[in-house]
This record gives C-alpha cells, sequence and structure tokens, in this order.
C-alpha cells in the first residue's frame, strides 16, 4: 500500500508525529492460521479429557468454581401468571386517583392553593410594641428586685447609724446637764446620769433636740420609723456595756463607772 502524496501533505499538517510513524501492521498471523484453527480446537479438546464440568470449570478458574451455582435471587410463585392483572390493576389505580383529582368539590380546590400557615391580621405591625412590652416588664422586675435589696442594704445602715444617734444623745446629754456636779455616792454609773436625765424638763429637752443636728436627724428617723422600746433593745443587742462605755469615753472624755 503506498501512500498518496496529497494524504501525506495534509496529515503532515495536523500532526507531524503521527505522519512520520510506519504503516505496517504491529501485528500479524501466521500463514494458514485460521485455516487449521479448527483441527487445533479439536486436538486440544481430545488431549484434556475431564470427567466431569466441574473439573473442567476447577482447571479453568477455581474461583468461578467456588461460587455457587443457586439463584440470588428469586421470584414468588405464579408471579408471571398475575403480573398481567396487577399491571392493569395499578394502571385502573392511576387512573381513578386523576379523575378525583379532577372532579374535585369546590371546597378541595380552594384548598390546593391555600396556605398551611398563616399569621394573625397586623401581627407584624403590632409585633415591636410587643417586644418592647416584655422588655419594659423585665426591666420592671428587675428594678423591683434591686429595690428589694437595696431596701434591706439601708435598714441595716439606719438601725446602726440610729443607734450611734441614741447613744451619742443619751451620753451627751448626760455630759452637758452634769457637767462637773459631784456624783452622789449612791448614785453611780449609769445611774447617775439615768437620775439627772429624769430632773430635766421635756422644754428643755426639745429644746436641745432642736439647737443640734444630730438631735433634728434623730427626731426625723424616730418620727418616720416610730422606734419602740424593743426596737432600740433589738439594734443594740449586739452591743456590750464595755463597747458603750468606751464610745462614751472617746466622745465626751468622761469614764462611768459602775459596780
Amino acid at each position: 500500500m503506498t501512500r498518496d502524496r496529497y494524504i501525506l501533505n495534509e496529515l503532515f499538517e495536523i500532526s507531524p508525529v503521527v505522519t512520520n510513524i510506519s504503516h505496517q501492521m504491529p501485528y500479524e498471523v501466521p500463514a494458514g492460521y485460521f485455516d487449521k484453527l479448527p483441527e487445533i480446537i479439536m486436538e486440544m479438546i481430545a488431549n484434556e479429557q475431564y470427567e466431569s464440568v466441574s473439573g473442567e470449570l476447577q482447571s479453568l478458574s477455581p474461583l468461578l468454581s467456588g461460587i455457587s451455582r443457586t439463584t440470588p435471587y428469586e421470584v414468588s410463585q405464579d408471579y408471571f401468571n398475575d403480573l398481567s392483572t396487577n399491571v392493569l390493576a395499578g394502571a385502573n389505580a392511576i387512573d381513578f386517583v386523576n379523575n378525583e383529582l379532577e372532579n374535585l368539590p369546590s371546597f378541595l380546590e380552594d384548598l390546593k392553593h391555600k396556605q398551611t400557615y398563616s399569621t394573625p391580621e397586623g401581627y407584624f405591625e403590632a409585633l415591636p410594641g410587643a417586644i418592647f412590652k416584655e422588655l419594659k416588664i423585665e426591666q420592671v422586675a428587675t428594678q423591683q428586685e434591686a429595690k428589694v435589696v437595696k431596701g434591706n442594704f439601708s435598714n441595716n445602715i439606719f438601725k446602726y447609724a440610729a443607734a450611734a444617734a441614741i447613744i451619742g444623745f443619751v451620753f451627751i446629754a448626760g455630759w452637758l446637764f452634769l457637767g462637773n456636779k459631784q456624783v452622789a455616792p449612791g448614785n453611780t454609773g449609769i445611774a447617775a446620769i439615768e437620775t439627772e436625765v429624769k430632773a430635766v424638763s421635756d422644754s428643755d429637752l426639745n429644746n436641745f433636740v432642736e439647737k443640734n443636728t444630730l438631735g433634728g436627724s434623730l427626731a426625723l428617723y424616730t418620727d418616720s420609723t416610730q422606734l419602740a422600746d424593743d426596737d432600740v433593745k433589738y439594734m443594740l443587742a449586739d452591743v456590750s456595756d464595755a463597747d458603750l462605755q468606751q464610745y462614751l469615753y472617746e466622745q465626751t472624755g468622761t469614764k462611768v463607772i459602775t459596780n
């Protein structure tokens, strides 16, 4: 087979590599191969006689010979006998459903295009107000809780302040009215102060309270809270006599002697 010059030129323009490939067939069969092929096959069969098909399969492929010859899938009994009937029944069922869907009642026809869920009318318009309302309720609740805590803390401070004011008032009043007087031997310590205070008139006590800031603050506290004797005892329950005497000595420089 000779190559045409025009074909070679066209092929060279397309791919020079392909043009340089030899045009000879890379493989060839021996002369008279196909003429002798049937005889060769029969001769090979005659030379390899097997007792059974399984033996021949074992020699050809041990892997295939080990595979079970049982069919992995099977159809039910009379499947093909009932197949045509089942196919017709399925087709009729499909036609029935399609007819029913085409002839739906009017209310069912409307339901096809109706949303399953919906929001109330004006929901989104009122949503910001509802959110702010909930936030306001939570803020008020938080403020109320804070007020309770603050009130408890203020009450504790008020108790200590009232106790200090009462103690200061009693001992300062005693110091002012006693002055440098000699205390009678029978009335020593706190008993002497109580005796002198009882001798002071109510008008003098009122004047003293009005002229002193401490007294005015104490009056304001006592008027607003209506302190009773039990309240004073409760507030001074943890204060010892030694602490009271030390406080009096630090404030007035007077030392009370008790039996």
